[in-house]
């Protein structure tokens, strides 16, 4: 137990050693103008471990990890599933080789080497005569051959034609070691072995020099390059000569193990260690770089110029020259914020950071000055400096302070300052000083030692910007979003002229074509230009629609830093989209393919972004003052690779570039190859959606390429999508179809043909002309039944139409019939009631008898008519409705009587459709029941119930009283008749179950399927 804790205490102690010399060389050699960018397994890379990595002839990086194969395009990685199943599907990645072939060779663990060829793999295995060793490395030769070098025990193997050749020490190998081999430009191998180095030739290993070479590379004018780890030395040696001694690493450890050795385009070596990073020599002297992992297992080079660092845990790196960086103003607090910045009239650089320091560079570096000559300027909020040599500093709580050849001078509330807060400042070429404080509504102007105060309009907020245009004529901008003009003496407010409604402004800048550019606070990008205001945002391409620094540079570019970091765009863009002439900006971004943190940018502290006289454009950050060399930006003159990756439609993989290389997707066999310039895709009529993937093969600037395409056939333009790289289409009509894509690379260089192939959308079977000669004739041939039909359907309209005429004329005079049975009689009662009631014979209780009949009358009048209006009503023509009513109706007859009603009404009644014939005459039966309940049964109880049963609709009356004996009454001649023959008149049924001292029971049933057909008669 002792012996295993002391051995995890020293593998601890002996990995923080290493990691501590890693840092101490890091931190003592790290060169700033190199930047380094990283993509590591949470970007989608299989594994950290970074095998090796190569450039395919068609643009891709393949990156081989331990663990998987990825081709990569600057943004997305994709894992090449077939490799890692090739041989054995566990066996973990130790080479990579891409020929002269563009083939790809991988070796693997248990001695499988694989090959991948246009997305096919084919593996060799210890049965095909490969031994079961660690690969330390491939190597390809002139005539195509492989050669495979073998950690343990130093083997090397040739593969040519199918044949495989082990070599040994007979063939001249010296031995003892793992060998490195190099082929340089001519494709002549170089080895270093066993303290020997030399060259094959003539089908041996032949040694040219003796020394111990720990790692080799060709170099590009002939010889190689090679370092010594005995010596500690890179060298350069070429065949006939002595090697060259070219200096040691600037490491402070005794050994370092040099990983790989490479040489760029440039001629400068790259040197990798495996514990102290990288390095890079350039003929006069070592520069170390900084990487995500201080062991180096692979360098290469792209077509670009960017280099390529796989590292041992640290995921893949690319390195490039430092465009901008992140400058730690000296404050004393690590990547502080930095509020304003500005430069004197010597070239020296003044800072204001979070904290209130304010610091200064004259080019020796920065430097705390807060107690200028003891003058005390403590709580710096900005800073500006004056033609005349001299600069303001705004403070927090202890106003405006000026600085002038060694004397400083304070401007507070004692001498007519508006606030102690000074947040904004901007001097002028005839030495005046604006100041916004942080007293709202107040502006003012330091004029000859003088302040002149203007009043704000309500409700303005403070200063947060300020500039002056080519004109000469002041602007302002407050964190309310007012706009403010100063010409003459005299501040007007110009906010109508811009954003309705208004938004907080956080910059201003003037170009000297007589523009004013305006930063707003969410709502993009302002320009005021001869009166005329036009707004740019992110829907137009603006990478953000925070505003809060806008610097213009000599070439022609506008810079910006807000919330999502550092940007620009190029002027004649702008121009391009308000006359018309573009539909979208091109925003090229800094910052994350920079290899740096955030750079959200601070606000609310004016001035902010200066351009520099060295060039260098200045922004105040949130993590210290980003600085960009404007003026040395590489200009990247490759136009990007376009290639065309995936088309799924519905959901599958139909057409892929090198089907089959991605993992998890649906390709099928059936998959039509992108990588054909021929390929040409058929959908079915009957798809749904068609999504197109797309890419551009520049690794530069990744994140700023910009991409158009065009469906030929369909879109009549270019379609402008930013950086989307991919699109989709729904249900797109049979025709033929060519869709092209082009990309832009951030330089703005654009492809001249881009990627492109062909759609045939298949029509449905009734859009082929076979169906449309088939159907011409068949449509001929059903002319003439047509004709015939339509003189048959003409005469069946015809007597549909008698037959609905001649129900409405039934209907008519069953209204008729009604309106002079029950109202023609009861009118006539009425008025003979009301002569009899004025006869001045009549005593005072013989008129009120007579007055009370003529009132009972009337309202009875009023009930049947009402039931008039509701039986002709066609919106009562249902069977619920019917139920409604009948409901109600015994309800309000039977409330005078002493009789309990009892209602029995289905809740799921249909709505099925009934005419006014069938309502009423179901009405008029239902009722007669009722009223005979009343007359002549003498019952307590009287049950009221209606449902649909086997399709029919029932309504039963029934009671409790005397009942009587059917035989014995006149049927025909009371109230059982009428209702029968109600019931007959409209193809229902009546029933009638009666006991004598055991009630009646009245059933009424009508089938609703002869309802529905006499309702469509």
């Amino acid at each position: 137990m002792i012996q295993r804790t002391r051995g995890k205490i020293r593998c601890l102690w002996l990995a923080s050693f290493f990691l501590l010399l890693a840092v101490a060389a890091q931190g003592a050699a790290t060169n700033t103008e190199w930047s380094a960018r990283a993509w590591q397994s949470d970007e989608g890379l299989p594994d950290n471990n970074v095998v090796d990595i190569a450039q395919a002839g068609d643009g891709f990086l393949w990156v081989a990890t331990r663990s998987g194969l990825a081709r990569f395009d600057g943004v997305r990685f994709r894992e090449f599933a077939a490799i890692t199943a090739a041989g054995a599907p566990t066996a973990l990645l130790q080479a990579m080789l891409l020929d002269r072939s563009n083939r790809l060779w991988v070796a693997k663990e248990h001695g499988i080497l694989v090959c991948v060829e246009h997305g096919r793999t084919t593996a060799l295995t210890p049965a095909n005569g490969l031994p079961v060793l660690p690969v330390r490395m491939i190597v390809e030769d002139h005539e195509g051959a492989l050669w495979i070098s073998y950690l343990d025990g130093g083997a090397v193997i040739r593969i040519s034609g199918g044949q495989m050749h082990n070599f040994t020490s007979q063939d001249g190998l010296p031995g003892g070691s793992t060998c490195q081999l190099a082929s340089d430009a001519n494709g002549q191998i170089w080895f270093a072995q066993g303290g020997q180095v030399g060259v094959f030739r003539g089908g041996k290993f032949v040694t040219l020099q003796e020394l111990q070479g720990q790692r080799i590379a060709a170099a590009r004018a002939g010889g190689i390059w090679i370092y010594s780890l005995t010596q500690q030395q890179l060298f350069k040696y070429v065949e006939g000569s002595e090697p060259v001694k070219l200096g040691r690493l600037p490491v402070n450890r005794p050994n370092v193990d040099a990983t790989v050795l490479y040489e760029d385009r440039a001629g400068a070596v790259w040197i990798g260690t495996r514990q102290s990073g990288l390095f890079r020599y350039d003929g006069s002297g070592f520069t170390h770089l900084k990487t995500s992992h201080y062991e180096i297992r692979s360098i290469t080079e792209d077509r670009e110029g960017n280099l390529w660092v796989g590292t041992e845990g640290g995921g893949l790196n690319r390195i490039q020259p430092r465009s901008l960086e992140l400058v730690d103003v000296g404050s004393g607090i690590s990547s502080e914020a930095v509020r304003s910045v500005c430069q004197d009239t010597t070239g020296g650089l003044w800072a204001v950071a979070a904290s209130g320091v304010l610091v200064r560079n004259h080019g020796d570096g920065w430097t705390n000055v807060t107690g200028i000559n003891s003058g005390q300027i403590s709580y710096a909020q900005c800073v500006a400096a004056d033609p005349q040599g001299g600069v303001w500093v705004g403070t927090q709580y202890k106003g405006l302070s000026s600085w002038r050849n060694g004397v400083t001078a304070t401007f507070a509330k004692t001498n007519g300052l508006a606030g102690q807060s000074v947040r904004s400042l901007l001097t002028t070429p005839s030495g005046d000083v604006w100041i916004g404080t942080e007293s709202t509504n107040t502006l003012q102007r330091l004029r000859a030692g003088r302040l002149q105060t203007f009043e704000l309009p309500a409700g303005s907020g403070f200063i947060t910007a300020m500039s002056l245009d080519a004109a000469g004529i002041f602007w302002a901008g407050t964190s309310d979003g007012l706009l403010l003009r100063c010409e003459r003496d005299v501040l007007v407010e110009a906010t109508a002229n811009t954003l309705a409604p208004p938004e907080s402004i956080r910059s201003l800048c003037a170009t000297p074509d007589g523009s004013l550019w305006i930063g707003y606070g969410g709502r993009g990008l302002g320009r005021l230009k001869g009166g005329k205001f036009i707004r740019f945002g992110t829907e137009q391409g603006l990478h953000d629609d925070y505003i809060s620094h806008i610097a213009a540079d000599t070439q022609g570019r506008l810079w910006f830093a807000g919330n999502q970091g550092v940007f620009y765009v190029k002027q004649t863009e702008f121009d391009d989209l308000a006359n018309g002439q573009s539909v979208r900006l091109r925003s090229v971004v800094y910052g994350i393919d920079e290899g740096l943190p955030s750079l959200q940018a601070n606000h609310g502290f004016c001035p902010g972004a200066l351009l520099a006289k060295n060039g260098n454009l200045l922004i105040p950050t949130l993590t210290g003052l980003a600085s960009v060399n404007v003026d040395n930006l590489r200009q990247n003159l490759k136009p990007p690779l376009v290639l065309i990756t995936r088309v799924v439609v519905d959901g599958r993989v139909v057409a892929a570039y090198e089907a089959g290389d991605t993992a998890g997707s649906t390709v099928g066999s059936g998959t039509v190859e992108l990588g054909q310039p021929s390929a040409k895709l058929r959908l079915q009529p009957d798809h749904q959606r068609v999504e197109i993937e797309f890419t551009a093969l520049s690794f530069t600037a990744p994140r700023n390429v910009s991409f158009k395409y065009k469906l030929e056939g369909l879109d009549r333009n270019w379609v402008e999508t930013g950086s989307k790289r991919e699109i989709s289409y729904t249900h797109i009509l049979a025709s033929d179809y060519t869709f092209r894509v082009k990309a832009c690379n951030e330089s703005g260089l654009w492809t001249d043909s881009g990627a492109q192939f062909s759609i045939k959308v298949l029509p449905y079977y009734w859009q082929t002309w076979t169906f449309r000669i088939a159907a011409t004739l068949a449509a001929g041939a059903l002319v003439a039944g047509s004709v015939a039909w339509g003189v048959r359907l003409r005469h069946r309209r015809r007597i549909e139409q008698l037959e609905r005429q001649r129900a409405m004329d039934r209907e008519r005079a069953r209204i008729a019939q009604d309106l002079h049975d029950d109202l023609g009689s009861g009118l006539t009662e009425i008025s003979f009631g009301s002569e009899f009631a004025q006869d001045p014979m009549l005593g005072l209780e013989e008129t009120r008898k007579h007055t009370q009949e003529i009132g009972n009358r009337a309202r009875e009048l009023v009930a049947a008519l009402d039931e008039i209006v509701w039986a002709v009503n066609p919106k009562n023509d249902t069977v619920a409705s019917l139920a409604s009513y009948l409901s109600q109706y015994a309800e309000r007859f039977l409330k005078p009587t002493r009789l309990r009603l009892r209602l029995k009404v289905a809740r799921d009644l249909p709505a099925s459709p009934l005419n006014a014939d069938e309502r009423h005459n179901l009405f008029l039966a239902s009722k007669e029941a009722l009223h005979n309940v009343v007359q002549h049964s003498g019952a307590t109880d009287v049950q009221l119930a209606i449902e649909v049963e086997d399709g029919a609709l029932t309504v039963v009356v029934g009671d409790n009283g005397c009942g009587f004996d059917p035989n014995t009454t006149q049927n025909e001649a009371d109230g059982l008749g009428n209702m029968r023959r109600r019931l007959k008149r409209i193809g229902g049924r009546y029933e009638l179950v009666t006991l004598l001292g055991k009630g009646t029971t009245a059933t009424f049933k009508l089938p609703l399927q002869k309802v529905q057909s006499a309702g469509r008669q």
